[in-house]
């Protein structure tokens, strides 16, 4: 049996990624995960802030995600109930009198910056744990009263985010794998972290009465960093499409 190339050898870029819709998580609510090739824990407090931590408890190394507890605005180890808050300092140890001084007032678990936007959850990760260096931007659509609500598909695939942002410039595949009449007009800027790239082109739309319309459609992508990425279709209607990676 031949062995199994690795097809994907890149590192992870740094920015902002999905890591579990809002809804999914409710106050009180303790899981495991496993991204960025680490294991984590996610929670969410009481007062309904999330927060994710590297999974292992630095006391004696019990996973946090399977059987801890939120209490409050912490999040307790199964194995000695040890707490911990979304900025990973350790908040009480309940059969001791004192925090130990090493752990005492210091992060003593990694963090990972959480925000919601978008009814999502997102995380920054950096291989070197520098802090966020560029927001999540927001789609004023979503929960708009005007825009229909959000549906959800999910794929899973053998790659890396690196080749989403190279699919996102390649402008021939239109033609070939969405049915554009030609392969269309675009071009792509970037600012910084910023990518933006659009594709203008025709395509027959079959329509209800069994005619066939050629329908003007616009494809308009914003790559906010590796993680984030939207595209806006505008052709018969306008759609919003979120990619998580």
């Amino acid at each position: 049996m031949a062995a199994v190339k690795e097809r994907f050898p890149h590192s992870i870029p740094y920015g902002w990624y999905f890591v579990a819709y809002s809804d999914e998580l409710l106050p009180g609510d303790v899981k495991p995960l496993e991204y960025f090739d680490r294991d984590l824990v996610l929670f969410r407090t009481e007062r309904g802030t999330p927060g994710l931590l590297d999974a292992y408890c630095p006391h004696l190394g019990a996973h946090l995600g399977y059987g801890g507890v939120v209490e409050g605005e912490s999040v307790r180890c199964p194995f000695h109930a040890w707490a911990f808050n979304n900025e990973g300092y350790v908040t009480d140890i309940p059969y001791a009198k004192n925090i130990p001084a090493k752990v005492d007032g210091k992060p003593c678990m990694h963090n990972y910056p959480v925000v919601e936007k978008n009814q999502v959850i997102w995380a920054w990760y950096h291989p070197q744990g520098i802090a966020p260096m560029f927001d999540v931007m927001e789609h004023d659509e979503i929960g708009n009263p005007d825009w229909v609500e959000l549906k959800r598909f999910q794929w899973d695939i053998n790659t890396n985010v690196q080749e989403i942002a190279e699919n996102g410039v390649d402008i021939a595949h239109f033609k070939y794998v969405h049915s554009m009449e030609a392969v269309p007009e675009g071009s792509t800027v970037y600012d910084e972290h910023i990518r933006q790239s659009t594709a203008e082109g025709q395509r027959d739309v079959a329509m209800p009465d069994g005619t066939t319309r050629k329908v003007q459609t616009r494809v308009h992508t914003v790559q906010n960093g590796a993680g984030q990425k939207f595209t806006r279709i505008s052709g018969l209607t306008d759609t919003l499409l979120m990619v998580l990676a």
